[in-house]
Formats: structure tokens, sequence, C-alpha cells
């Protein structure tokens, strides 16, 4: 029956596949487009693992502006997608190149990772050949006069008949020809009428994109399997988007909302659980930015920082961080993991991120007993002075910080009653501030080779923070540190 079928096929394309750097034609290649940008614009972050390499090829597509499609390799949300602490100051630039070379370079340093040209589409793949679903054998497919959303329609059914109807759908995708692009230029993109049998999902996809002249396409797998039931499509048709989520997304977005209400939406007192967190090259930049956005009481306590500029040199994009579903103590568990040199404590309702003992460069300085320290009704901007001035010299807060009448002004007048017993550290008396006034605390130690290490203590509350800087004598750089 399934041979028969080639005989009802009314248009066939041509997917003969070209080697990697793609097919031999008298004109123009796809992946002759130049990554648009300076050669720093995109750059490929060392060491490359699968997500670092996923997000530097759909960067680079999409500044080639070519018309392609790519398959992203399976992703444990469990793990964590880089341990920041391998993560070193090389960088590979990507911009201005050819698409060619751009991704040659990737494919070099991800294994696995390949890519081809075909009918003016570049395609990337990330999973072996026969392991994921664009090998996955179709008996038929046939559309007409079919629009990006009803195209993706009838290959989700071709490829899982038993999947309802409509279910995770999101978009509309292109209308009919004449529509225009949200930029307002008329579009390429056309309706498309095809039927193919004995095929292939990969087979459809370029067949798709071939036809309808504007549309790009992208399969995610949602989880650490390449299947049917993890596969999401998304049709890109200039700048027009629908997509097909998989059963697996849609079984963990229920999940998340059966266990979190108000996950990924502002709860009642403001707070946002975020289900996705943009990663950062600095653990406390993404930890400060879950506790401001849930009201989480986290005290960070972080490595000494060198070379800022360093900081702002490494601009490469990391992947997204899945925190779907989870609670707080889930989550920073997860945002932890991104750097093997911390650790995660939980006590009394506070969380605390510290280095590990033995992590290079590991500072002591909250370890230190602080002796007797008290306040009573206590303006807390005199009491966290006094409280950084046993570290160092506090540098007077500039008048302009917390203009009179301001939140942050009156957070700064509230009054503070704290005690600590002899016996505790500086550490513990952060979290007994912080605990007085709902607050969270982050230390910042930053080394300045040649000059007196400088520190900052940085207080967020609900809506506003503030910092006190301190001035050690030393310059802890020179030393070894613990």
């Amino acid at each position: 029956m399934l041979r028969s079928l080639a005989a009802v096929v009314v248009l066939t394309v041509g997917l003969s596949i070209s080697p990697g750097a793609g097919q031999s034609t008298s004109g123009p290649r796809a992946s002759d487009a130049v990554v648009t940008g300076g050669s720093t614009s995109i750059q490929l972050l060392q060491p490359v693992t699968p997500s670092i390499a996923a997000v530097a090829i759909e960067r680079v597509l999409k500044a080639a502006r070519v018309r392609y499609g790519f398959e992203m390799p399976p992703v444990d949300p469990a793990l964590a997608p880089v341990d920041l602490a391998t993560i070193s100051g090389q960088l590979i630039p990507l911009g201005g190149r050819t698409l060619a070379d751009a991704l040659s370079v990737i494919s070099q340093a991800a294994p696995g990772v390949r890519w081809t040209e075909a009918d003016g589409i570049v395609t990337v793949r990330s999973v072996a050949d026969a392991a994921g679903v664009l090998d996955q054998g179709l008996a038929f497919y046939s559309v007409s006069d079919a629009s990006p959303r009803a195209a993706l329609e009838a290959l989700v059914h071709a490829m899982d008949p038993l999947r309802p109807k409509d279910v995770g759908f999101f978009g509309q995708g292109r209308p009919g020809v004449g529509a225009m692009t949200p930029a307002g230029a008329a579009t390429a993109a056309r309706n498309i009428t095809v039927t193919l049998g004995n095929t292939t999902v990969r087979e459809v996809l370029q067949t798709i994109a071939k036809l309808n002249g504007a549309l790009s396409w992208q399969l995610t797998y949602d989880g650490k399997t390449a299947s049917i039931d993890t596969a999401s499509i998304a049709f890109d048709a200039d700048g027009y988007v629908v997509t097909a989520s998989s059963p697996a997304s849609q079984r963990a977005l229920q999940a998340a909302a059966k266990a979190l209400p108000f996950a990924g939406r502002p709860q009642p007192g403001g707070t946002r659980i975020p289900t996705s967190l943009p990663m950062s090259l600095q653990l406390g930049d993404m930890l400060g930015a879950y506790a401001s956005m849930t009201g989480v009481r986290v005290g960070i306590e972080q490595l000494p920082a060198v070379e800022q500029s360093m900081r702002s040199t490494l601009t490469a994009t990391l992947p997204q961080l899945d925190l779907s579903g989870l609670d707080a103590a889930a989550a920073l568990t997860r945002i932890v993991a991104c750097d093997s040199r911390y650790e995660l404590s939980e006590s009394h309702g506070r969380f605390l991120v510290r280095p590990k003992a033995g992590a290079p460069g590991r500072l002591a300085l909250l370890d230190q007993k602080i002796g007797q320290f008290s306040a009573v009704d206590e303006p807390f901007s005199s009491v966290i002075d006094r409280l950084g001035a046993r570290l160092g010299a506090v540098t007077p807060r500039p008048p302009s910080s917390g203009r009179a009448g301001s939140p942050l002004a009156r957070a700064l007048e509230t009054p503070v009653t704290v005690a600590v017993s002899n016996g505790a550290t500086i550490r513990d008396t952060l979290d007994a501030v912080a605990d007085a006034t709902d607050w969270s605390w982050s230390f910042f130690p930053q080394l300045n080779p040649g000059s007196p290490t400088t520190l900052m203590i940085q207080w967020r509350g609900p809506s506003f923070f503030t910092s006190t800087l301190i001035r050690l004598t030393e310059d802890l750089s020179r030393r070894r540190l613990p």
C-alpha cells in the first residue's frame, strides 16, 4: 500500500543534500551570506556545550537573514546547561564571517552538529541520523492552499495521528498571499499545495519551506530524549510565527500550573515566579534577578571579581535556564548548579549561597567574629553602614541616593532593632539585619591589582536596593587566597 502512494504525488521536490560546504550551484548560495555585525557581535564562548552551541547557531542563522531549518539538541532541564566555573576568557568571533564559515567553526567545536544546504535553505542538525524525529517515515502528507499554521497542523497529524487537534498550537502564522510583514513590507510567503507519499518529516519540512518561499523552521526537544513526544516545531514566515508545542511540554505546563498556581503570572503580592531565567556570566546576577522577581530571601556571597573589563568582554549569549514548575528551593538549586564553585543552604526560610570550601579565591571575611552588635530603632542606613565598618572604611552614600520622600529614602529611614551574640559572624549579622527588614543581601568583593580591595554589600528590598561600599587597607589580589 505505501509503495502505491508514490503514484499520487503531485509535486516532488528534489531534496538531494550536499556536503557541509553546501550544494554546488552556479548562483550564490544561502550559506555565502554574511553574518551581520562586527566580528564581536556574535561570539562562541569556550568551552562549548550543546546549549552554548545551540544559542550560537540560532544567532548566526538569524543574523545571516537566510531561510533555515534547525534541529536543536535535546537537553535535560535538570542538568546545568553550562558550568560558569569552567568558562574561559577565550571567545571565537562569528560576526562578519560567511554563514558557511561560522557554522563550520561551531560544528568543529561541537561534535554531532552538522549542516547542509539545498533549495536555498540551510539546515542544521544536532541529533544523529535516525535518532531523532527528522528521519521518521510518514506514509502520507497532503495540504491544499495551506497557510503555515494549516501546513504545520497537517504535519503534526501525520507524525502523531492520535494527538488532539489544535492542542498545543500557538500563533496563527501568516495568512494568504498579499499579507504584510510586521515591518510593513510585502512578504514573499505563499500558501502551499503539495501531496507527498513515502516521505520523512525532514522532507516535508524542506518542501514546506521551499514552496512557502519565506519560511524557516525550528525543532526543539523539550527534554533529554529526541522523540515525537518531546518535539516542538515552530514555523517563522517573515516574522509571523506559529508553534506546535510537544505533548511533553504541555504536561509540564499543566503540572506547573497545578503545583504553582501563580507560576509565570503576578501573585497577589506583585511578585512573579519565573518559568525561565536568562543566564549570566556571574552567578550573583542570576540569583539577584530571581530574588527580585520572587521576593525570596537570599544571602549571596560571591567570589572576588577581577577586572570588570573582562566581564564586559565576555558578551556571548548564554541559554535560558528552565525553572518551570519549580518552587524556590528547587529553582535556587538549579541556578546554583550552574557554577560548581558554589553551594546552597537554607535555614529558617532564608537561603544562603556561598563559595564551597577550597574554591579558589574564596574569602574568609564574612567568617570573622563580629563581637557584640545591636541596634534599637536605629535607621536602616545607619545600621548597615555600622555593620560595613566592621570590615573596612565605609564610603559615604552619595546625597542623590534616596531622594527625600522617595520609597528608597523611606526604607533607609526605617527603624531597625537587631541584636546578635558575641559568637556571631559578620555573615550571621547580615542575616539578622536582613531578617529585621525582610530584605536580601549580596556580598561583592572587587579586586583591583595595585590598589586596595573594595567590597560592596548590596541590600535588595521589594522594589529597590541600596549598597554599602567598603574600602580595605590591603590589596587582597597580592596574596594567595584560601
